[in-house]
């Protein structure tokens, strides 16, 4: 695929709304079956890393592409396993185990100045298993004010034991940019520092009987917001949040099923100048059994208790069902309760143009969803209906252009759509290409607010996308990737990128060479607001693996 960075990747996901104001992971916002940007939940390798001070940082990522192995993506009420946040879903990215020796390269360069260097080595010492990555990018911008330099260092390290495995991964990741428009059209020549490091360790035991799982976590993340970079000196925000805590779990297998039982604790905190310094602790219990319905079903039931000194015990159930029609088509089923405690900002925010508000709810949501999927041979699709009813959404509303942006809860909304989706992958013999399409319809009530409201219930009402991906002689390749949205706020408008590609292999040496063109139409579109998009970006480079 055309992308530099994993909210470029995900724009190629149906149904995936991406809300870019800087390119290739300099700030995107992610949403999903109308559900906002806080509303979604962040994980890394099944630990939560949603920023708590404002969910525009949910996507300071500690790790590069390299060390990605996939990214699943959970559409609907969320994961008990995962914790509270996700009305629209949960995004989890799984990084690759550091098992073989090797080196991986990459190095590309294009229009507007951009120059990217990634590299990633994996190499054992004594009974460890290693790799560290290192990825730079940077460019000039694409118009004034939008330049960038984004560094990343990750490093994992792995032991395997006769029973289970020890692991520990760090990340850092640093960001300059310049921030046009970013938060207000009235400052142009806005500028941002953001600096992200994150640590886990997870131990994993395992018998005939039990499984155990530990985790231990901590997330830095520092923000410096300059509102003129051309007077650095007039209003500047210093924001450090952190999180941190642990889970444990177990899990056992029966006759009858399985069973989850956990337990964790976390403590989020900040310290800011326009925020002040604030902390908060919570603690879960959860629990999930799965069982099978005889042989053509599969049941699972959950349940997640939280706890937060502010707002009391929240319960949320969940439930899910499975069930074979056919060897070839197959029903699911789900429902279960949702909720987002609000964020720093959302409580505690204080300027001329934004005021949070000390005494909000929590978000709360009840969610269901049915479908069918079918699949046979190189085909597999796809079609769900999803419908979520919110309560107490938090909106930052004003009556007039001339008044400040307040944070309240101020509506109910009921959220509902269909998604259909169609992936073709032919046998590598045949000369068909591989085929991922769709399309997703969203609907979105809402009552109890006529304010008008800022980020709250702007949705993607229709989603269409079509990917290709040829084959060619002396193993050249090239996918197309045309997308087609409307926002509820906005009019509608295509993209289309494309990447010609070819590998060459030898041995355990492995050589590919492309050139990418994104936005090959040159269509002028915003994802965000006012911040306009780049135009055509035509970048080439190559990548190395031994």
């Amino acid at each position: 695929m055309p992308v530099r960075s994993v909210p470029e990747l995900m724009r190629h996901v149906l149904g995936i709304d991406i809300r870019q104001r800087g390119v290739m992971g300099v700030q995107a916002d992610v949403t999903i079956r109308g559900a906002g940007f806080e509303q979604i939940l962040i994980c890394v390798n099944g630990v939560r890393i949603n920023d708590p001070q404002t969910g525009h940082h949910n996507m300071d990522l500690p790790v590069t592409l390299m060390d990605i192995e996939r990214i699943e993506i959970l559409p609907g009420h969320g994961f008990c396993l995962y914790g509270p946040g996700a009305f629209g879903g949960t995004i989890n990215i799984v990084t690759k185990e550091p098992k073989e020796t090797g080196l991986e390269i990459e190095s590309s360069g294009g229009s507007f100045g951009l120059s990217s260097q990634a590299l990633s080595v994996s190499y054992p010492l004594g009974t460890f298993n290693n790799r560290l990555s290192f990825a730079r990018k940077e460019s000039s911008g694409y118009r004034s004010d939008t330049d960038f330099k984004i560094s990343t260092l990750s490093f994992n390290s792995q032991k395997d034991f006769e029973f289970g495995t020890l692991e520990c991964l760090f990340g850092y990741t640093d960001k300059d940019f310049g921030a046009d428009s970013f938060y207000s059209n009235l400052y142009p020549h806005e500028e941002e520092h953001t600096d992200t490091r994150f640590f886990n360790l997870k131990a994993h035991v395992r018998n005939k009987i039990l499984e155990l799982q530990g985790n231990l976590y901590y997330r830095r993340h520092a923000d410096k917001f300059i509102l003129d970079r051309n007077r650095p000196w007039w209003y500047v925000n210093y924001h450090t949040s952190y999180s941190y805590g642990g889970d444990l779990e177990a899990s056992m297998e029966f006759p009858f099923g399985s069973l989850l039982v956990a337990a964790e604790a976390g403590r989020e905190k900040i310290t800011s100048t326009r925020l002040g310094r604030h902390l908060r602790d919570s603690q879960a219990l959860y629990t999930q059994f799965q069982s099978p319905l005889k042989k053509r079903a599969v049941c699972n039931l959950s349940l997640r208790l939280d706890h937060y000194q502010s707002w009391g015990w929240q319960v949320s159930p969940g439930f899910g069902l499975g069930y074979k029609i056919s060897p070839k088509l197959r029903l699911k089923a789900s429902a279960g309760r949702s909720f987002r405690i609000p964020s720093f900002t959302d409580l505690y925010y204080q300027s001329p143009a934004n005021v949070g508000n000390e005494d909000l709810t929590p978000e709360k949501a009840w969610s269901c969803e049915t479908g069918l999927n079918f699949s046979e041979g190189a085909l597999f699709a796809e079609l769900t209906y999803f419908r979520r009813w919110a309560d107490d959404l938090i909106g930052w509303v004003r009556s007039s252009s001339s008044e400040a942006w307040q944070a309240q809860n101020i509506a109910k909304a009921d959220a509902q759509g269909l998604e259909l989706e169609l992936f073709l992958k032919p046998d590598k013999t045949s000369n068909l290409p591989e085929i991922y399409t769709g399309y997703v319809y969203q609907y979105l009530e809402k009552e109890g607010t006529s304010l008008n409201t800022k980020y709250t219930l702007d949705f993607l009402k229709h989603h269409a996308y079509l990917g290709l991906c040829f084959s060619f002689p002396w193993e050249f390749t090239q996918s197309l990737t045309l997308s087609y949205k409307q926002k509820m706020q906005q009019g509608p408008y295509f993209l289309l990128d494309s990447r010609i590609s070819r590998q060459i292999k030898k041995d355990k040496f492995d050589l590919e060479i492309f050139l990418d063109i994104t936005n090959l139409l040159n269509t002028s579109y915003s994802e965000q607001g006012e911040v306009a998009m780049p135009g055509r970006w035509i970048i080439a480079g190559m990548r190395i693996k031994l």
